[in-house]
């Protein structure tokens, strides 16, 4: 490389976000989140936006490989997660037989058992992106999860800021 233009690489190649060519301009690979310090609706947004099954989507989006992407799938219970269609149709179209098997382990009075009739008693003021959000939901034209990501931002956006104090 001189003066940020590749002189002759030892091997060419086309990347959508970068060439790696002789008499290109050098580029460095976009960064990868760094799954220790993502959080839960991080690790959502990047679950959901994908179009590749579970394993491939924690294998390229997070860089954390195959083996690993596997390995992880296998201890956390997913059977086989290679089989079904992208993360999205995941998230947006549960199986009913899989969600009433895990409220059948989770409540004690079995699955549906438990849950009555909802209310809900706002003690502040609502945002009005947060109640066009549920509006957006409620008549189907937003799914599952992304309403649960944009809500999860909303509520940050809205949260007071809190400072962590150093530890001495």
């Amino acid at each position: 490389m001189k003066d940020g233009t590749i002189v002759q690489p030892l091997t060419s190649h086309i990347w959508k976000h970068r060439d790696v060519k002789a008499k290109r301009d050098f580029a460095f690979p976009p960064p990868v989140p760094d799954p220790a310090t993502m959080d839960g609706s991080a690790l959502s947004a990047i679950l959901w936006a994908s179009d590749s099954d579970l394993v491939r989507t924690l294998a390229t989006k997070l860089n954390i490989g195959g083996k690993y992407s596997e390995e992880l799938c296998a201890r956390t219970g997913f059977a086989d997660p290679t089989q079904g269609g992208n993360m999205r149709d995941w998230y947006d179209n549960p199986v009913l037989e899989d969600i009433f098997a895990e409220q059948a382990q989770m409540l004690s009075y079995g699955p549906l058992g438990a849950l009555g009739n909802a209310s809900v008693e706002l003690t502040e003021e609502l945002p009005s992106e947060a109640l066009a959000l549920m509006q957006d939901y409620l008549k189907g034209q937003i799914g599952t999860m992304e309403f649960v990501t944009k809500a999860e931002a909303i509520r940050l956006r809205n949260a007071p800021v809190q400072l962590a104090r150093p530890e001495a």
